[in-house]
């Protein structure tokens, strides 16, 4: 029998077939699943070898060692089950049976969604992904993974590089704009789940400029924010609208083709379960709906739970998203899009770049005007590689995490898990404007109204500083 070590060396150095030269029914019956909501529970995982695997325990060892020298003590368990286990484990062709799956357990990793979108990235070979989470706060998360073309080794090395360890703490994914943010000195930091730039550092004295100096470059210039981490949940259908008439706040009948709406997901009790902008692609039967990172996996729960007929898509993994707000904005987006200086204040215009299909939305999260992009990941990283170069003249820069905080705080914008959150009536938030009880039904009005009538304990207020200083 083979070592762990010669198992994982032959694993490196084998060619291995396409999965469809192979078992084309099999990757046609995980490819349909995947189609309907991408949530197909995994059914087998490729495990390449020259050699023979053949014992189970000695497939777990390999596994678990491979893991380990990527994450060290951050593995808790690798472990491959049977789904059948009257059959033992036989590599055939290279291929690992389709009655088996790996699973990887991590240590202290609470929020599976951002792994669970980053991996889908990974050049698009990982074809079925399924997340299970224990219910108990001490008990870690399972990734349980299925791949048309990448072995068991491969899978722990997509996880290394989608998931970057410091200090102790495990950065669960990162945008495809990483490597960009790295190069331009920022200054990184784990933001609900993501490796995201809080600011960035000056290449010459490897100092930070400040929040404050990229607060006011926003508002006197023109900045460039990497939202990618964004979620994007697609509603299609005959009961598209219905379902978003449903499931939301404010009236969605109100939206034409290009037209962009603010408005909160209620939940039973009164609450909000995310705040969102939702896009009209084509009034009635396709809408695009924007929804905050640290809750994409949540709210993609919700939308499944609560749907009336609509056609529902997570396409966070499709999307990235990059936000350019400032005086000088529009004079640069303008720049690659002709014609979008015409669009108006939360409506938006579907553009092309780099042959692809993007939304140019006039929306954003600072009080200045601007654009947020909607762009294909796979061309996130062009995009915004032009912009810096179409708007070198016009001083853009990227700006971090720290300054959109402070700019959104300026202009008295909620942030969830902030200013508003599952128990808070959207009314003592002061976001009642987005409310339209009298326009339709959903879900909690009769709470959410009642507590309202009964007079609220509550109500948000702003403080202005005296003295200067960041809020």
């Amino acid at each position: 029998m083979m070592s762990n070590q010669e198992v994982l060396k032959a694993i490196s150095q084998s060619e291995y077939p396409a999965l469809e030269n192979e078992s084309p029914n099999y990757e046609t019956g995980i490819s349909r699943e995947i189609s309907n909501g991408g949530n197909a529970n995994p059914i087998a995982v490729p495990y390449v070898t020259a050699g023979n695997v053949s014992t189970l325990d000695n497939l777990k060892s390999a596994l678990g060692e491979t893991a380990s020298e990527q994450f060290g003590e951050m593995i808790k368990k690798v472990d491959v089950t049977l789904l059948d286990s009257s059959k033992k484990i036989v590599v055939k062709n290279n291929q690992l049976p389709s009655y088996a799956y790996v699973s990887i357990t991590l240590k202290g990793v609470s929020a599976p969604a951002q792994f669970q979108t980053q991996l889908k990235k990974s050049g698009g070979q990982l074809v079925a992904l399924d997340v299970v989470q224990s219910k108990t706060a001490t008990n870690p998360m399972s990734l349980n993974l299925a791949c048309s073309t990448l072995s068991c080794s491969e899978i722990v090395m997509v996880l290394a590089k989608n998931a970057t360890t410091k200090a102790g703490i495990i950065y669960r994914t990162s945008t495809p704009l990483k490597a960009e943010h790295e190069a331009a000195h920022a200054k990184m930091v784990e933001f609900a789940g993501w490796y995201m730039p809080v600011e960035y550092l000056s290449a010459e004295t490897g100092s930070a400029g400040g929040i404050r100096s990229e607060h006011m470059h926003v508002r006197e210039k023109v900045g460039l924010f990497d939202v990618s981490h964004m979620g994007e949940i697609r509603v299609r259908g005959e009961r598209a609208l219905e379902t978003l008439q449903w499931l939301t706040t404010n009236d969605v009948t109100k939206l034409s083709n290009g037209c962009a709406q603010y408005s909160l997901l209620p939940n039973e009790k009164g609450g909000v379960v995310d705040d969102i902008i939702v896009y009209c692609v084509e009034s009635g039967r396709d809408y695009l709906v924007c929804v905050n990172a640290a809750n994409a996996e949540k709210d993609w729960a919700w939308f499944q739970s609560h749907n009336r007929g609509a056609d529902l898509k997570n396409e966070s993994a499709d999307w990235g998203q990059v936000a350019v707000q400032g005086p000088r904005a529009v004079e640069l987006v303008n720049r690659i899009f002709t014609g979008v200086a015409a669009v108006a204040p939360f409506h938006f215009m579907p553009v092309h770049f780099d042959r692809a299909l993007c939304f140019a939305a006039r929306t954003g999260y600072t009080g200045e005007d601007g654009f947020e992009i909607f762009v294909p990941s796979a061309q996130v990283t062009k995009l915004w590689r032009e912009l810096l170069s179409r708007g070198s003249d016009l001083e853009a820069r990227p700006i971090g995490l720290g300054a959109r905080d402070t700019l959104r705080t300026e202009m008295k914008y909620s942030l969830y898990g902030h200013e508003i959150d599952d128990t808070t009536n959207p009314y003592a938030a002061g976001l009642g404007w987005v409310v339209k009880p009298d326009a339709k039904d959903f879900i909690g009005k009769d709470v959410m109204l009642a507590q309202k009538a009964a007079g609220l304990k509550e109500k948000l207020v702003g403080f202005c500083m005296v003295d200067e200083g960041i809020p």
